[in-house]
């Protein structure tokens, strides 16, 4: 195994020390030590790519999603983009395919600490998470502090078209966020790969205030000077489709097992999840994400 990261102890993290878990830093990303955290519109020395579905003939050496964790200005603040872009099939690693699934989302700082304000995917395209002021960042990930024992608030959020764009009624989500060590699987395509421990904070959004009023969640991994790492999308009473699904997943290899992917009660099933941990060398400057741009 590799040495472990710095912070793999869990200590703790304050204020824009949240920060290096959210954005990739320009070093190996299987043993990062730190460095300048990237920019947007910077030449990426590498980029994180997920794990492809073992079922595909032949699977996609570089898996089916590429991800950048990256700083950018937004609507006047610093804040950071995740990106997703896709690469399989017509869709192209590098560019943006509009409508087919490409997209991302924007985190910026708000008073209750670091939350998404803005999402795009090929469904339901450009969303915004409202606070109850009107303002984008509803969508808590993560603050103003975190340590290695579960936080948690009651995050009242709904999505709109615009970013002015008052919520008509609240949703009220749970998150709770934690640091703690990780050790990931890894691999490259032109080296043998391997595994590797980085300190990660770890993001739990459900649907309701408490858990076991809550019908899914959404699980985050955000990796100290890598950035967005896993995410998950669990299901707490499971139809007979979705267990299908669940099955189906849990075949496709696209998500080996990592510490914090436990069921959180009895009954929930895994219906989707990515894990961007298969390393392509660069440099490599992607096209932006028109949505990240706006004013």
């Amino acid at each position: 195994m590799l040495a472990c990261l710095a912070l793999c102890a869990a200590g703790p993290a304050r204020a824009d020390a949240i920060l290096p878990f959210l954005v990739q830093s320009d070093c190996l990303p299987w043993a990062c030590p730190g460095g300048p955290m990237l920019r947007a519109g910077d030449p990426l020395p590498w980029r994180k790519h997920d794990w492809p579905d073992a079922r595909w003939n032949p699977a996609p050496p570089l898996g089916h999603q590429a991800s950048d964790s990256v700083l950018l200005r937004f609507r006047g603040a610093e804040a950071v983009m995740q990106s997703f872009d896709f690469g399989d099939g017509a869709r192209r690693f590098g560019r943006f395919d509009a409508g087919q699934g490409d997209g991302g989302q924007v985190l910026v700082r708000t008073p209750e600490g670091w939350a998404i304000a803005l999402t795009e995917d090929g469904g339901n395209g450009v969303q915004w998470f409202q606070r109850p002021d009107c303002t984008p960042g509803g969508w808590l990930v993560a603050g103003p502090a975190a340590g290695p024992e579960w936080q948690e608030a009651v995050a009242p959020l709904h999505l709109r078209r615009g970013p002015a764009e008052c919520p008509a009624q609240l949703d009220r989500s749970l998150t709770r966020w934690r640091i703690q060590p990780v050790e990931y699987p890894w691999r490259s395509p032109s080296l043998a790969g391997g595994r590797f421990t980085a300190a990660t904070l770890l993001s739990e959004h459900y649907s309701h205030p408490a858990v076991r009023e809550s019908d899914h969640l959404e699980r985050s991994w955000h990796a100290l000077h890598l950035g967005l790492l896993r995410w998950e999308r669990w299901e707490a009473a499971p139809s007979p489709a979705q267990h299908r699904q669940a099955d189906d997943l849990a075949a496709s290899g696209r998500c080996p097992p990592v510490a914090g992917d436990e069921a959180p009660a009895p009954g929930w099933r895994r219906l989707d999840c990515r894990m961007w941990t298969n390393f392509a060398p660069g440099p490599v400057s992607p096209a932006p994400w028109p949505a990240s741009q706006r004013p």
